[in-house]
């Protein structure tokens, strides 16, 4: 077993199952296509570690060289570990969080396989094996994506909707934003595949990159396909310049083509090759900065708080997985125009903004060196060959895609995957040197390097995907005594997402206990959601969304058990949550609420019309104002101000809110919205008078039908 040749083998065959992790999905748990692909990642890469430490410790003819794309790729991490020790948030910066998985260490781990395939994959035919069987595997995601989008049903998402041509393919990566970015990388290493081998199975290359592309347009993500027009255009300038005269020519008109077809589909505008009975890709033609859609325009305001973000922490950033507290201190008030859901981010959705901020200055330069040094080498006379080509395609279109997405595991993993292939490339002429040297004088040195293993295995990824399954077995189970059980298992103060799980426990019971009628279940649920919000507080105390749900948790359950006690708790946490993200409207409705319950209808005007101000396009804003001026006995203001809502387009969510209004509009004869309001309700007053009124409202409006159906009404009620 400790020869240097059954090392090798190990640590290879620990890559090829590294590599599969694409193909990972375990609904069982909670994020299953991310935080279950990437536990099995970390598995794989923890297990197969000590065999390659014994081997690069104790064999060091075996060590890769130091090049300069290592060199930069460490400085990097170096870089990242000074940014999140000095950052605002350690245990978040080493950790991550369960949702994304792209924490210090699991960033180590990708570094790792990066020195696993440098060190064990120098000889050609290891090389072709594995590329390979990662074109193989993105052969089996793609195959997946292609019968979900022939079958809808067939997604992992539930909740999505399905059954028509515009439907967004996800496959198994959970997301296709996820699913593009992915495919990008397997594109350009089929087509690498294609051109560099020359027996039969290179065609398995060619076939899976144009299946790749055709993914790519069903997952509907035009930041994806911008890329991959990056990629494509970069492929046939780098070809340009290699090839010959005739060549040239060809390549020439190959380009002329692509920018003919992109002129007939983004310019002249020709249907039919965007929509038809076979594809839909208007969302991905349809892009307009001028009349942007929620989507882009939400995108280009996070960028702007990105960078406003970036200028607070200029040289080392806010430390990785921190742009959250970033955004919550500089939240832009325009972003509840396009839904409260654009109220909340991790991300900027451009990984130069995601580094810049996390990073600062000297992450992102690291960075990018990464990317110039791989151009300035692929450019170089001995590396410019046309299997090459593709390698210069792969990074453009990646870098084109990054500029519009947020990162994933399968994408991170192909990235230090590539990384690992361009090295090979560049350091060629290694061999693995001595094979079968016995090492058995040294098992004593195993047994040392197994055991933190064991212990990082269990404690650092088995006990959090079991924890993961609890959580989702207590979402689902109807009993409650399973359900406490449940949750006591997943709550464990010792679990390193022990926060982020009390949030979802917290986010479940505040959505869900309301619906039970066990008193003893809701209050059991409550008390131990609130704990676990106390005490994530006490451990993040900059972190806004703990204390915004710790005052969603007080405010219900002062609804549910009527104590004013607690509204007043609420009221302390809202205030906390308000120091850190000064501007969020949403905590000011929850706050203004708070102030109602508990009697302080002054003070929760006063802040409702500085919800207002902040931004006087938002519906809600309005309507929020208006019930507070009603509770503070100012019907004329209130009535202005419900007024104002309408316009806007909001007509409230509670139903007693919305008959209070119309009855309100009726009384300063504003039919018109009142008529507005009980079509949205689809309720009206059983009075022919009413009715009449109503019928007039329906005229002045132009709906005639309804104008009639109200008349109709009120003969009958008048008979």
């Amino acid at each position: 077993m400790f020869k240097t040749e059954n090392l090798i083998k190990i640590v290879k065959f620990g890559v090829y199952l590294a590599m599969l992790t694409p193909l990972i999905y375990i609904p069982q748990t909670i994020f299953g296509a991310v935080f279950g692909k990437m536990i099995y990642f970390q598995i794989v890469i923890e297990l197969t570690l000590p065999f390659f430490l014994y081997l690069f410790i104790f064999h060091k003819g075996l060590r890769p060289k130091l090049d300069w794309l290592t060199k930069i790729i460490l400085l990097f991490f170096v870089a990242f570990f000074l940014s999140s020790l000095l950052g605002v948030d350690w245990d978040r910066s080493f950790w991550g969080y369960p949702s994304r998985m792209r924490g210090i260490f699991s960033l180590l781990h990708c570094l790792a396989l990066y020195f696993y395939i440098i060190t064990c994959f120098k000889e050609e035919k290891d090389k072709k094996n594995l590329l390979l069987f990662v074109v193989f595997v993105g052969l089996a995601v793609a195959v997946w994506g292609i019968i979900e989008r022939l079958n809808p049903e067939f997604s992992i998402d539930r909740v999505a909707e399905k059954g028509s041509t515009g439907h967004r393919i996800i496959s198994t990566t959970g997301n296709p934003i996820f699913l593009a970015g992915y495919m990008i990388f397997i594109c350009f290493l089929s087509l690498c595949y294609f051109l560099k081998y020359k027996d039969y199975t290179r065609w398995v290359g060619l076939i899976v990159c144009a299946l790749s592309i055709l993914i790519i347009f069903f997952t509907g993500t035009r930041g994806a396909l911008l890329g991959l027009g990056a990629g494509v255009f970069a492929l046939l300038f780098y070809l340009f310049i290699l090839s010959a005269k005739k060549q040239k020519i060809i390549i020439f008109g190959v380009t002329s083509a692509i920018i003919a077809l992109i002129i007939m589909v983004f310019v002249l505008d020709i249907g039919i090759l965007k929509k038809n009975k076979y594809w839909d890709f208007s969302r991905i033609t349809d892009i307009s900065l001028t009349n942007a859609d929620g989507s882009t325009s939400g995108r280009l305001m996070l960028w702007q708080t990105a960078l406003t973000v970036s200028k607070e922490k200029p040289v080392l950033g806010w430390g990785l997985e921190n742009f959250d507290y970033g955004f919550d201190r500089f939240y832009n008030p325009q972003f509840l125009r396009n839904g409260v859901n654009e109220t909340f981010a991790d991300r900027a959705h451009n990984w130069f903004l995601d580094w810049l901020v996390m990073g600062g200055i000297v992450g992102l330069l690291f960075y990018l060196l990464i990317f110039i040094y791989l151009g300035a080498k692929l450019f170089k006379k001995e590396n410019c060959t046309k299997t090459n080509a593709a390698l210069i395609g792969l990074f453009a279109g990646f870098l084109g895609h990054s500029f519009f997405a947020v990162d994933s595991p399968s994408v991170t993993l192909m990235l230090f995957f590539s990384l690992a292939v361009c090295y090979l490339i560049f350091n060629r002429n290694q061999e693995l040197g001595i094979r079968n040297q016995e090492l058995g004088n040294q098992k004593g040195w195993f047994v040392v390097l197994i055991i933190p293993v064991l212990f990082s295995v269990y404690f650092y990824n088995i006990k959090p995907l079991y924890a993961g399954i609890d959580f989702i077995n207590f979402k689902h189970t109807n009993n409650l005594e399973e359900k406490k059980d449940f949750a006591e298992k997943f709550l464990d103060d010792k679990l390193i997402y022990i926060d982020h799980f009390r949030l979802h426990f917290a986010n479940e019971i505040f959505f869900q206990a309301g619906e039970s009628e066990n008193a003893e279940y809701i209050k059991w649920g409550y008390d131990k959601a609130i704990q676990g919000m106390e005490e994530a507080s006490k451990g993040h105390p900059d972190d806004f969304s703990y204390l915004h749900t710790l005052g969603n948790l007080y405010l219900r359950k002062g609804e549910i058990f009527s104590d004013s006690e607690y509204y007043n708790q609420a009221v302390g946490a809202y205030k906390k949550a308000l120091e850190l993200s000064p501007k969020r409207q949403a905590t000011m409705f929850q706050l203004s609420t708070g102030y109602l319950f508990s009697g302080q209808t002054g003070e929760a005007v006063k802040l409702l019309e500085e919800a207002v101000f902040l931004d006087d396009k938002i519906g809600q804003s309005h309507w929020r104002l208006g019930v507070a001026l009603l509770a503070d006995g100012k019907k004329q203001e209130a009535y202005n101000s419900f007024k104002n809502s309408i316009k806007l387009s909001f007509f409230g969510k509670i139903e007693n809110e919305m008959k209070r209004t119309a009855n309100l509009c009726i009384e300063y004869e504003d039919y018109k919205c009142a008529a507005i309001l009980y079509k949205e309700l689809n309720a009206n007053p059983e009075t022919a008078d009413f009715y009449v009124l109503l019928s007039e409202a329906y005229t002045e409006i132009g709906d005639y039908g309804g104008a009639n159906d109200c008349m109709t009404r009120a003969v009958e009620l008048g008979d």
